[in-house]
């Protein structure tokens, strides 16, 4: 499957992306696609229609939960459960940012029991299990203990998405939200990609952060959890 070039590529993000640089783990209908349960539980439709959704049905189990970053369904579809709704901003920054003097580590396949029990603590949106390979993922420990992270989700053509950003209560504040998105920002940019980030409407701590490194909104867009009955 592939999308289709005609509009901006963050128009479909989670589209573009299973469709490109994620497009070797993805899982595929006829036209629609997600990710494996153990890297995300976050599906998506090129275009939101009705046939796409009955489509998506096929593969997704019945009973389990997925997230979309796009239209939702129409209510009176059999398929489909709407469980939670939201509005998020899409945020994108076009610039570098200065270097940073907190001193992080790269995360990686063994530190994932830490990166789920930091995830179940601060609960940054869906993760699963292989998440952290969809991208980098960095994080700052203090005591030998990880209290903060940032990664990496979403790749399409010319952005990367950041993710996943959170800090245990009891350290926030200190600036390492700021530090470790600085990291990320000047890494995608060093790699030829601009980055990009969805923060809910309502998260206006979250909402400051972003606009004090840079980012501005391009779009609010609908996100969804479904469930497939």
């Amino acid at each position: 499957m592939t999308s289709d070039n005609s509009s901006h590529p963050l128009d479909r993000p989670g589209w573009n992306s299973l469709n490109g640089k994620h497009s070797d783990i993805a899982l595929n209908g006829k036209i629609s696609a997600r990710y494996p349960t153990e890297y995300h539980a976050i599906a998506a439709t090129p275009d939101g229609s009705e046939e796409a959704f009955h489509d998506l049905a096929t593969i997704v189990k019945k009973g389990e939960i997925i997230g979309l970053i796009a239209k939702r369904p129409d209510s009176g579809n059999p398929d489909w459960k709407i469980l939670m709704e939201s509005l998020v901003h899409q945020m994108v920054c076009e610039k570098q940012l200065p270097e940073t003097d907190v001193e992080y580590v790269e995360l990686s396949v063994k530190d994932i029991p830490e990166v789920l029990e930091l995830v179940s603590i601060t609960k940054p949106g869906p993760f699963a299990q292989r998440t952290v390979e969809l991208g980098r993922y960095i994080g700052i420990r203090k005591d030998g203990k990880l209290v903060a992270m940032a990664g990496e989700r979403f790749k399409v053509e010319g952005y990367t998405e950041i993710s996943a950003v959170c800090t245990l209560p009891e350290y926030r504040g200190k600036g390492y939200a700021t530090a470790l998105s600085s990291v990320l920002v000047n890494t995608i940019f060093e790699q030829g990609d601009i980055p990009f980030l969805h923060v809910s409407v309502k998260n206006t701590p979250a909402i400051r952060l972003y606009e004090g490194l840079g980012f501005t909104k391009r779009r609010d867009v609908p996100g969804w959890a479904l469930m497939r009955v």
